[in-house]
C-alpha cells in the first residue's frame, strides 16, 4: 500500500478521525465550517431530483448540512476511499431513502459519464498525491456543476506531513519518512491549465473560503483530534500546524454538448 494510504487506513487515524466525522453525521457534533460553506454555495445550484454526488463524504457529514442549509429534495450519492468510513455512514443513515454510500476510487470512478448532475469534493484534494486524474474524473461523471474545496494560492507547493511516531522513529535512514500524508497547494494558474485541458469545463469561478467562524475552530472535538496540530486562524486565513491554508471554492461550470 502507497504510504500516503497509510495515514487513512492506520486505527490510530483513520479510525478516531472517522468517529469524530460519525459524531457529526448523528448531530452529536456541530457542523464542521466547511460543511456549512458548501452547502450554501449548493443551495442556488440545486435543483429538485438532482443526483448529487459526495466524493469523499466520510461518514456522510456534509448530508446534515445540505438537508439544512440547501433544502430541495436531492438524490445524495456519497462515496469514499476509505472503507470503514461508508459503514459509518450507512450506520448513520440506515433507513433514509434519499441517500446510498459506497466504496470508490477519485482516480478511477466506477460511476458512468453524466451520472451526477452536482457534484462537491470538499476538503479532499490536497491530501492525494496529484489532482489532474480526480478532477477529471468528477467532470466526466457530473453533467451540471463541480465544487471542489482545496488549497489554492499564487504559488503552487507540494508538502508531505510525516507521520509522527511516539518513539521518534519517523525517518528512515535515507531520510524518507516512513509514513506520511499529503497537504499540497495549488496556483491559480496550475488549476486553470489543467481545467483548460478538460473540454466539457465552460466556466470557472475560484473564491476564498473566509466564511466561517474561528470560535468553531477551536471546538473541543476538534482540539481533542487534532492534539498539537490543531487548526487555528492567524490573520483571516486558517493554520494547520505549520502551514498556512488557504482554503477556496472552486465552482466548475460544465458542458458536454459543446
Amino acid at each position: 500500500m502507497e504510504a500516503w494510504r497509510q495515514t487513512w487506513t492506520d486505527p490510530a487515524h483513520g479510525a478516531a478521525y472517522g468517529e469524530l466525522l460519525y459524531q457529526r453525521a448523528i448531530g452529536a457534533l456541530p457542523e464542521m465550517e466547511s460543511a456549512k460553506a458548501v452547502a450554501r454555495r449548493l443551495a442556488p445550484i440545486l435543483r429538485d431530483g438532482d443526483r448529487l454526488l459526495d466524493a469523499g463524504c466520510g461518514a456522510g457529514h456534509f448530508l446534515v448540512s445540505i438537508r439544512r442549509h440547501a433544502p430541495c429534495r436531492v438524490h445524495y450519492h456519497g462515496i469514499d476511499a476509505t472503507a470503514p468510513y461508508i459503514d459509518l455512514a450507512r450506520r448513520a443513515f440506515a433507513g433514509a431513502s434519499d441517500c446510498v454510500f459506497g466504496v470508490d476510487d477519485l482516480f478511477a470512478l466506477a460511476l458512468d459519464d453524466r451520472s451526477a448532475d452536482v457534484a462537491m469534493c470538499n476538503t479532499v484534494l490536497p491530501f492525494l498525491p496529484s489532482i489532474a486524474q480526480p478532477i477529471a474524473e468528477l467532470c466526466r461523471v457530473t453533467r451540471r456543476v463541480v465544487i471542489l474545496r482545496m488549497l489554492v494560492s499564487e504559488r503552487s507547493f507540494l508538502i508531505r506531513e510525516v507521520a509522527s511516531r511516539e518513539d521518534g522513529d519517523e525517518l528512515d535512514e535515507a531520510n524518507q519518512p516512513r509514513g506520511f500524508g499529503f497537504c499540497n497547494i495549488y496556483s491559480h494558474r496550475h488549476l486553470r491549465r489543467l481545467l483548460g485541458r478538460i473540454p466539457a469545463v465552460r466556466s470557472v469561478a475560484i473564491e476564498p473560503d473566509d466564511e466561517f467562524d474561528p470560535a468553531a475552530l477551536a471546538d473541543p472535538a476538534e482540539q481533542a483530534f487534532k492534539r498539537d496540530n490543531a487548526t487555528a486562524v492567524l490573520g483571516g486565513m486558517q493554520v494547520n500546524g505549520s502551514i498556512i491554508m488557504p482554503w477556496a471554492f472552486v465552482t466548475i461550470g460544465l458542458d458536454h454538448d459543446r
